[in-house]
């Protein structure tokens, strides 16, 4: 999984797709691309997502990034990304956005706009 400068080891299937990604999301990549990325930590995880995840609620059409609270490392918040123009201009990718449950919740972080 490539996540902003990191690359991270998924440790499982189940673990992939409790996460809720999607297998047609795998693609082949150069191999020089990935060496430009560094090691992460590996996710064997499914009660959280790691940080530069985009997530949305089912009920909810906002898009949000996930990243590490700037007060505590240790936490994480969901920063809104404002609009399309914001979206468009970070360079994601509509098809690669994590719906969560209900039950996983994170505190809300300032908005995302364009750069």
């Amino acid at each position: 999984l490539l996540l902003g400068t990191e690359k991270y080891w998924i440790t499982s299937e189940d673990v992939f797709t409790k996460l809720g990604y999607q297998w047609n999301w795998i693609e082949d990549i150069d191999p020089r691309l990935l060496d430009k990325y560094t090691i992460g930590s590996e996710i064997n995880y499914t009660n959280r997502h790691p940080n530069f995840t985009l997530v949305k609620y089912a009920d909810d059409s906002k898009v949000y990034r996930l990243e590490a609270d700037s007060t505590d490392a240790a936490k994480q918040v969901k920063r809104h990304i404002k609009d399309e123009k914001a979206f468009k201009s970070l360079k994601y990718r509509w098809d690669r956005i994590v719906t969560l449950p209900a039950a996983e919740s994170y505190a809300t972080g300032d908005q995302l706009t364009s750069q």
